[in-house]
């Protein structure tokens, strides 16, 4: 791992040189560990999150194909202390287990560490200066599959100054190294990303771009190459009657799978198109909706699952009922997606999702919410595939004395194929935040 420390040793020295100490926004490493806002200045936090279940392999994917049951265990643990309204740090720790039922070679168990501090000057020619840095590390090791092991090292160095209610303009550079038992998967992949918000018309038009660029070397120099990401993003609000806000994004870029959101085991490199538009409608002073419509296009390297995908969304909100103690909401979910592959028909599929949630909380005390959601996957050319899967879940979070929270969620999903045997997943997921 010598190129890791060469790399993490000279981005120290760099944030040394540049600025004593560091802030931006901290990236939440374990999205499921959020069970409320950050710690007051001068606070500590420790969250730790324990999750158990089964789930198929293409729960969190637009590829279909990528098969295979799972059982799972997740432990999640981190330690948040802001020293005072300028200066933070933390530290996370995850250990991921996970048991396919026919995918052998995929069985892993992986080590996730991570490490960053913060710190913002205020009053920098009238703005305020954030400068962060992040230190990662991920064991990851395959039960059947031994070659397959590896490390991935990271170190990200970020600044951001905002001027104000004007603009807003950052810098990241940084590094993600992966070093394999078997060479000839290492990969050092250096970037840099330059962005920037402004905002004119009293707020209301908000507008954004940025720009990644990636050098990419790997053990075989062949292979070595750039990448290049860019993203737009825009929103503009109306405060008409029944329009708040319209919203837009357009990214387009290269990306491979261990470094995508995408939960998955494979590694495959892609290059992806993504756009949508969306809107948020105030309907009564107890009911909005929102309305989000777009397209996802990605064509891999080495594989030929390239796919095209439409999507519309809506979600509305309706505040059934609300005082000084106690707060009804109701939310309902609907979706459709049109999923074509380029060259695989038989995987060309139309998701429908219809979903509900109520949520009952008791204010500073605590909140119940059961929802149910039904999804149904129609293939065109292959009904061996097609799906309902009818999926409940409910959560329950208690506060006590402001200090500790603690939340529970049960979830059962049964899946009813057209041809195949039905399956049922369940996940527990349980955590507690304690503040100090």
């Amino acid at each position: 791992m010598h190129k890791s420390l060469i790399a993490i040793i000279l981005l120290v020295l760099i944030g040394a040189a540049v600025c004593p100490v560091y802030a931006y926004n901290i990236p939440e490493l374990f999205p499921a560990a959020n069970l409320s806002t950050a710690p007051a200045a001068g606070k500590s936090k420790v969250t730790a999150v324990f999750e158990s279940g089964s789930r198929t392999a293409t729960e969190y994917t637009e590829d279909r194909d990528v098969s295979g049951n799972l059982e799972y265990q997740r432990y999640d643990l981190r330690f948040d202390q802001e020293l005072d309204k300028t200066t933070k740090y933390y530290f996370a720790y995850e250990q991921y287990h996970k048991d396919y039922s026919a995918l052998d070679n995929f069985d892993s168990t992986s080590y996730e560490y991570h490490g960053g501090f913060a710190h913002t000057f205020e009053n920098v020619r009238s703005g305020a200066l954030k400068l962060d840095m992040d230190i990662g590390l991920r064991e990851k090791d395959y039960r059947t599959a031994d070659p397959s092991d590896y490390a991935r090292s990271s170190a990200d160095l970020g600044l951001d100054y905002k001027y104000g209610d004007s603009w807003d303009l950052y810098w990241r550079n940084g590094f993600v190294n992966y070093e394999y038992l078997n060479a000839d998967g290492d990969q050092l992949k250096l970037y840099t990303k330059l962005g920037g918000k402004l905002w004119l018309v009293d707020k209301r038009l908000e507008l954004g771009s940025s720009y990644k660029y990636e050098g990419i070397s790997q053990h075989d120099p062949s292979l070595d190459r750039s990448e290049h990401i860019v993203n737009t993003i825009s929103s503009y609000k109306f405060n008409l009657p029944y329009l708040n806000k319209v919203s837009a994004l357009y990214e387009f870029g290269r990306n491979d799978t261990r470094d995508d959101d995408e939960d998955r085991d494979d590694v495959l490199t892609f290059k992806y198109t993504r756009w949508y538009v969306s809107s948020e409608h105030p309907i009564l002073k107890n009911l909005d909706t929102a309305f989000k419509y777009g397209e996802n296009i990605r064509g891999y390297d080495t594989s030929p699952n390239n796919y095209h995908t439409w999507y519309a969304e809506n979600k509305t909100n309706l505040n059934i009922f609300e005082d000084k103690a106690i707060k009804v909401v109701l939310s309902t979910q609907l979706e459709h997606r049109d999923g074509a592959y380029v060259s695989v028909d038989a995987l060309k599929y139309r998701k429908d999702v219809a979903g509900t949630r109520l949520s009952f909380k008791v204010k500073n005390n605590w909140e119940l919410a059961p929802s149910f959601t039904f999804k149904k996957y129609d293939y065109r050319d292959n009904h061996v595939k097609d799906e309902q899967d009818y999926d409940a879940k409910i959560e329950f979070v208690k506060e006590f004395n402001q200090n500790l929270d603690i939340r529970i969620t049960v979830r059962n999903c049964w899946k009813d194929y057209r041809l195949q045997p039905d399956l049922m997943i369940e996940t527990v997921n349980a955590g507690i935040e304690y503040k100090f």
